[in-house]
Formats: C-alpha cells, sequence, structure tokens
C-alpha cells in the first residue's frame, strides 16, 4: 500500500482532510464525534505522517487523539504552509486546496513530528496559557486605570485586578503543585530556580512553554527562544548587522526580564554586560547577549542536572 502523507485543515468547526499522493478528500466536525470518525477512516489506509497548522489551540484536540492513536503527527507554523502554497503559484484559497497543500507540504519538507506529551504535560501547558491570558487581561487593567478620571471607574478597574491577582496566584500554585507531583519537573525547576536573574515565574515560564529544554544543543535552543541573532544582507541593503526573529515570544520576554535583573545580581552577567559596553557594543545588543547567554546556561543546566554555581 502507499504510504499517504495527511493534510488536515483545521477551522472552529470542521477539519478538512486530503491525502496525498492518493489525493482523496474527507471533511469532518472538529469534535471528538468527529475525529473518532476520522481515527476509522484513517485506520483503512497507510499513514506516513499527518500534517496540520497551529491554530492557536484549535488543533489541540485532533493532534493529541491522533498522536494516542499512535500516528506521526506533526504541528507546523501556518506562515511556512503560507510561503509554500505561494511558491506552487496557487492564487485560489478554500479549504480543501490549504489540506492539498499541507499534505503536499508534509510529503517534500518532512516537517519534524511533534514530541507526544503526558496527560500532566498537557494540562501543564494549558495551565502555562492560562496565566499568561490573565496576565495580560491584568496589565490591560492597569493600563486602563492611568486613563480613568472617575472615581468609580476607578474602584471598578482596581476591584478587577485585586481578582485577577488572586485567580493569578491560584494558577500559579497549581501549576507548582503539578511540577512537584513530576519528579524530572521538579528537578528542572530547582535548578532553573537557583539561576540569578531567574525567580519562580520565569521558572515556571520556562517549564511550561518551554520543554524542549535540556535536549538541544545551544543554537537551537537559542533560536527556538527567539534570541539567536542572524544575518540580514542582501544587494545593496547590506548592513552587515544581525537580527533576532522569530522564536517563542512569551520566552523573549521571561529572558528580557531575567537578563535586566541578571545584570545587576548576577555577577557573571553583570561582568559580561559591562565587557560589552566597554566594547562599543550598545546597550540593547549587550543586553540581548546577556538573554542569549542565559538561555544556553539553563540549557546546559538542565542537561547536566546541576544547580548554579559562579
Amino acid at each position: 500500500m502507499i504510504k499517504n502523507f495527511v493534510g488536515i485543515d483545521i477551522s472552529e468547526e470542521k477539519l478538512d482532510i486530503c491525502l496525498y499522493p492518493d489525493k482523496t478528500y474527507k471533511q469532518y466536525s472538529n469534535s471528538k464525534q468527529g475525529i473518532s470518525g476520522l481515527k476509522q477512516y484513517l485506520k483503512k489506509h497507510q499513514i506516513e505522517q499527518i500534517i496540520m497548522e497551529a491554530t492557536g489551540g484549535l488543533e489541540s484536540l485532533c493532534a493529541n487523539t491522533l498522536q494516542d492513536a499512535g500516528y506521526n503527527v506533526a504541528v507546523v507554523n501556518p506562515a511556512l504552509i503560507c510561503y509554500f502554497r505561494k511558491s506552487l503559484g496557487y492564487k485560489a484559497k478554500t479549504d480543501l486546496i490549504d489540506s492539498e497543500v499541507i499534505a503536499l507540504y508534509g510529503e517534500k519538507m518532512h516537517p519534524q513530528n511533534n514530541k507526544k506529551a503526558s496527560k500532566e504535560e498537557r494540562k501543564l501547558r494549558e495551565l502555562s496559557a492560562r496565566r499568561r491570558q490573565l496576565v495580560s487581561m491584568r496589565d490591560g487593567e492597569r493600563n486602563r486605570l492611568r486613563r480613568v478620571r472617575e472615581e468609580y471607574a476607578k474602584e471598578d478597574i482596581q476591584a478587577t485586578i485585586v481578582y485577577l491577582n488572586e485567580r493569578i496566584s491560584k494558577i500559579e500554585e497549581m501549576i507548582i503543585e503539578l511540577i512537584k507531583n513530576q519528579k524530572d519537573k521538579k528537578e528542572i525547576f530547582e535548578i532553573l530556580n537557583s539561576i540569578p536573574g531567574f525567580g519562580k515565574i520565569i521558572s515556571l515560564t520556562l517549564i511550561g512553554l518551554l520543554p524542549e529544554l535540556g535536549n538541544l544543543n545551544q543554537k537551537q535552543i537559542a533560536s527556538l527562544a527567539g534570541v539567536f541573532p542572524a544575518n540580514v544582507e542582501s544587494g545593496k541593503g547590506k548592513t552587515h548587522k544581525k537580527m533576532c526573529f522569530s522564536g517563542r515570544p512569551q520566552i523573549r520576554s521571561a529572558l528580557y526580564l531575567g537578563a535586566l535583573v541578571g545584570i545587576r545580581y548576577n555577577s557573571f552577567l553583570h561582568q559580561k554586560y559591562n565587557d560589552l559596553l566597554a566594547k562599543g557594543k550598545t546597550k540593547k545588543v549587550a543586553l540581548g547577549a546577556c538573554m542569549r547567554k542565559l538561555i544556553i546556561i539553563a540549557n546546559s543546566m538542565v542537561k547536566e542536572k546541576r544547580l548554579w554555581h559562579e
């Protein structure tokens, strides 16, 4: 039997399926019942890999269910699929065309399969995402508080901030409790928390949003965290400057805060920061280098299972 690549275009209500190279199309609802029907359909074929786009969580149920069923599942960046579709010269855009493009992308590019997460890891990921949402809501309310003039509006915003603080604290307690019940996660938390500049919140953020920590090399982990500089040179636009882009923005934000604290209270980072300034580097560049150094050090410490030492 021909091994097929399965492209799944996901929306809130439905799943559009394409098997390539068979080029057969199916459609199911994005629900437990619909995904159960999809599993029964896939059993009739030889499946090499299932590919779908990251769609802000809409893909989670389908991806997790198919992984639990034993299939190789790759959840890829939608931008990569978009660039690939343009390279093929497709001008029309429909759900069925998108599913075919996703399947063809899998057949040509062989994206890396997602690591199967345990029930606890999935829960940790969901709690981390929820905490991030609550923090964003609290920051929005704090910004509004500075602009309102009516006393009643101020009191209402302050009450909302108090409530959000309580919910954030509750979520953090749940995350810590979940980590304490997992020996490997507890060990990683203790390692990260020992780094001067990292506190409880940054350690929890890295554990929840960067599960690859300790399993990649220096360049890979820095790139994934969005702090690996890449050359931006082309034609007359050559500037000989490097820029950091892509990666996971939440991790980059956490490292930024960690570096700000670290250059004051971490003797190693303090020395590195001042050395870079002495060489003529701008404060922004020096801080970016400290962010990169922090994640590389954290990655090495987790890999070697050791606590911080000067």
